[in-house]
């Protein structure tokens, strides 16, 4: 059973417009950094597991 016996994650994805040239604040206590990466440069194995299939999703919309 352990601590998460019955419980239920939600992940809410939201896609912002930027500008990798421009810097960002973001909250410094939810995030040690943010950054950019090129769409071929994203780093899957150190993402959420559904990272890739939303990727290839919005590739497909051209969204990106």
């Amino acid at each position: 059973m352990g601590k998460t016996a019955g419980h239920t994650d939600i992940s809410l994805w939201y896609l912002l417009k930027g500008c990798c040239e421009r810097d960002y604040c973001f909250d410094q206590e939810e995030f040690t950094q943010i950054g950019w990466f090129p769409l071929e440069e994203i780093p899957y194995e150190r993402s959420d597991l559904h990272m890739q299939r939303c990727i290839e999703k919005l590739k497909i919309l051209n969204w990106l």
